[in-house]
């Protein structure tokens, strides 16, 4: 009697978990404008400063929904490449590689862009998501030394088309 009721529970929690997936995946699909990118570096010794350097009308960014494949295609036109990627190969070395994408948690509040190298290794910036009013959202991505102090910060402002 047990296995049925916990067969019916695991079914049920499934079918939870795909509908949430699919319901973030709609919500985050569609094409972005990327306002503006602030990266900024921070100083790990006493002897150096903080560095700042905004860019503005950086480019776009089509966040396709591949139906119920929960790696989604990106399509993007950036300039300046984000360092986010770069660091962490995203799009690979030479930018000529395929990137996709998926939202982390179950309220959407991170997302993550990724590639693949032709060998399978895994390359991936995850950023926060908040939202900032409307068609608005800002997208920050945060890198420490191995010390665990902040060393780079990268806050893309994005308007959704």
């Amino acid at each position: 009697m047990k296995a049925p009721a916990l067969a019916l529970l695991c079914a049920v929690t499934l079918l939870t978990a795909c509908s949430k997936e699919d319901s973030l995946r709609q919500k985050y699909s569609g094409l972005y404008a990327v306002d503006s990118m602030e990266r900024t570096w921070y100083a790990t010794d006493s002897t150096a400063t903080d560095s700042t350097v905004t860019a503005e009308d950086v480019g776009t960014l089509g966040l396709y929904d591949n139906d119920n494949n929960p790696y989604n295609n990106v399509v993007f036109r950036l300039s300046p490449w984000p360092p986010s990627w770069e660091n962490n190969l995203v799009g690979g070395f030479f930018h000529d590689q395929l990137v996709g994408w998926y939202t982390d948690d179950v309220d959407g509040s991170t997302i993550t862009f990724f590639s693949n190298d032709d060998a399978m290794a895994f390359f991936y910036a995850t950023f926060t998501v908040e939202r900032t009013g409307g068609k608005r959202y800002r997208w920050t991505y945060v890198e420490t030394d191995a010390a665990d102090r902040l060393a780079y910060r990268e806050v893309w402002e994005v308007t959704r088309q």
